[in-house]
């Protein structure tokens, strides 16, 4: 154990969460009460994360990929978003397991500790507001944002050190380390020189190497090799001798439509209305009035931006007017998309609902 906690002190944490998880029950959206509900996104025993925070973690990651590869990001977009999911869920999981441990430890980061990070590990020559802005736009994040994420690493850190201290090793392992690192060994050997003994050997026939060749083939083969010249050309050095006509160009297009098309994506507002989790059906009712109240309203002519600043109870979209940004396929829950999707183009969709939230959405700009 001793050797293990000096090899591996960087990783513990992974090892503290893969046990803490064994020992919770985990689900994705799914009560065993006998209720399927989208209340939640995941459940560690008694902790939930809203489905909410779900998608707009994913988002962040979303936007982040696209900041990081710009106009590459659509050709690769469908390898970096598999599993995507999986992972978000996988980090909200450790930070509901990462905060509950923290808790239990008495371990808290304070505004301090994650200033002298910013200013003394990330800017070791002085800090610079400048290069940290810049650090902040290739990242994609905002200030507080990116502080959180610092926070939530600095904490990781700090439990590692805590069970770092204090692992105490067995009395087994602290003799089998001392015997490792401080036994010593009296060795003796003897040197041959093979040519001394080359005269003794006995002659052999062709047939007994032909023989011994066939049994013990395989030691003697040798991997598949190619040998091959080239010729390095730089494209344009003869780009004036290449003619490419409309026709050309027209038919290499037509047999690469797919390389050169956009995934369907829109530029939204959103209106969210929520009900609570335990709210009886009048009350569920009263707030789909609401919604359905706000939704003629936005159709007669209402400013979206003051009515989502007034109504909206979504904080991340509230204080913008409602703006969420561009969403593509599988960014929202199914209902969400079908509802923005079907428009296909700008205007005001169906009301939206998708467990205990009630959406008006807008669609802004629309691309295919």
């Amino acid at each position: 154990m001793l050797q293990f906690f000096h090899k591996y002190n960087k990783s513990i944490i992974g090892l503290l969460f893969a046990v803490i998880i064994c020992g919770s029950m985990l689900f994705f959206g799914v009560n065993f009460g006998g209720n399927q509900t989208n209340d939640y996104a995941v459940r560690v025993d008694d902790s939930d994360v809203p489905i909410d925070r779900f998608y707009a973690r994913k988002r962040e990651v979303q936007q982040q990929y696209q900041r990081a590869f710009g106009q590459n990001y659509y050709k690769i977009a469908t390898q970096l978003e598999q599993g995507l999911s999986r992972r978000v869920v996988d980090g909200l999981i450790e930070e509901v397991l990462l905060a509950r441990e923290a808790h239990k430890l008495g371990i808290y980061v304070g505004n301090d500790q994650i200033r002298s990070t910013v200013y003394n590990d990330l800017f070791p020559d002085g800090f610079d507001e400048q290069k940290y802005r810049l650090l902040l736009d290739q990242l994609g994040l905002s200030a507080p944002a990116f502080e959180k994420q610092l926070a939530s690493e600095l904490l990781r850190s700090s439990i590692a050190g805590v069970i770092r201290d204090t692992a105490t090793p067995s009395s087994e392992e602290i003799v089998a380390y001392i015997r490792k690192n401080e036994s010593t060994y009296n060795v003796s050997y003897l040197k041959v020189s093979p040519e001394n003994f080359t005269s003794q050997i006995k002659k052999l026939s062709d047939r007994e190497l032909e023989e011994y060749y066939l049994e013990n083939g395989s030691d003697y083969e040798t991997p598949a090799r190619v040998k091959y010249s080239f010729v390095v050309l730089k494209p344009e050095n003869y780009r004036s001798m290449v003619e490419v006509n409309p026709e050309d160009i027209e038919f290499y297009y037509s047999e690469h439509q797919r390389d050169y098309r956009l995934p369907e994506k829109a530029k939204v507002r959103q209106i969210e209305l929520k009900a609570a989790t335990q709210s009886k059906t009048e009350e569920r009712d009263k707030i789909k009035a609401l919604a359905n109240e706000l939704l003629t309203r936005i159709k007669n002519g209402q400013n979206f931006s003051d009515l989502a600043a007034q109504y909206s109870e979504d904080p991340e979209t509230k204080s913008k007017g409602g703006e969420l940004g561009w969403i593509g396929k599988g960014d929202e829950p199914l209902a969400y998309e079908r509802a923005v999707f079907k428009l296909k183009g700008k205007g005001i969709a169906d009301l939206i609902q998708t467990g205990n939230s009630f959406y008006i959405v807008e669609v802004e700009d629309y691309q295919a």
